[in-house]
């Protein structure tokens, strides 16, 4: 026969133990340890790296750098140290010495039992000697321009003046007056030249 008792108690063994396992908190991230410069920040000058390390003794922190897209994955040292600084701050950086360009920083911390926590800020930009990036304004959709129509006829840049008439303009009757004019004075030139040739020609017979 099956023991009703025994099945009972093993039933609720496992109840306890399943129930248990779920009551058992979730494992957390930890925090990020680099606390300033946050990702995408602009930096000039003297940058101080502020970070928090995790409770508890440590064997020791190092802080590199590297560039942004590096494929080499290569990494410069700028610190390290086996023991706690007094406050947050962790190293001062002398971004004038490099040039600009994005960067990465990269905190470690070699933990007492051997783990290794590691916290990587991206996208820092250094700008000492080039203008810092401005991002393109966009255009709402709720407050779209409305085109000002342009008047049907263009507005002349200026006025012109009218010219006097012209005096010298000539006429038909002016035309046929100074015609005649000219006919005149030629048949007086004519009758001139007649006259003097009659009276040299009467002179020389006598």
């Amino acid at each position: 026969m099956i023991n009703l008792t025994a099945m009972f108690w093993a039933i609720l063994r496992l109840a306890i133990t399943f129930g248990l396992v779920g009551l058992a908190p979730l494992p957390q991230t930890p925090p990020p340890l680099i606390i300033s410069p946050t990702p995408g920040a602009v930096l000039r000058g003297q940058v101080v790296i502020r970070a928090s390390l995790p409770p508890g003794e440590f064997q020791r922190y190092e802080l590199d750098f590297s560039y942004q897209d590096d494929p080499t994955q290569t990494w410069f040292p700028l610190t390290q140290s086996d023991q706690r600084p007094a406050d947050e701050a962790l190293f001062t950086w002398d971004t004038t010495a490099i040039t600009d360009g994005n960067y990465r920083l990269r905190l470690r911390v070699l933990l007492g039992d051997g783990q290794v926590i590691e916290h990587i800020v991206t996208e820092l930009r250094v700008r000492n000697y080039t203008a810092v990036e401005t991002e393109t304004p966009q255009v709402s959709s709720e407050h779209t321009p409305t085109p000002t129509p342009l008047p049907a006829t263009p507005t002349p840049l200026f006025t012109p003046t009218p010219f006097p008439p012209n005096p010298l303009i000539l006429t038909p009757n002016a035309i046929l007056r100074v015609l005649a004019r000219g006919g005149l004075v030629a048949l007086g030139l004519l009758a001139l030249i007649g006259l003097y040739s009659g009276l040299r020609q009467h002179r020389d017979r006598s």
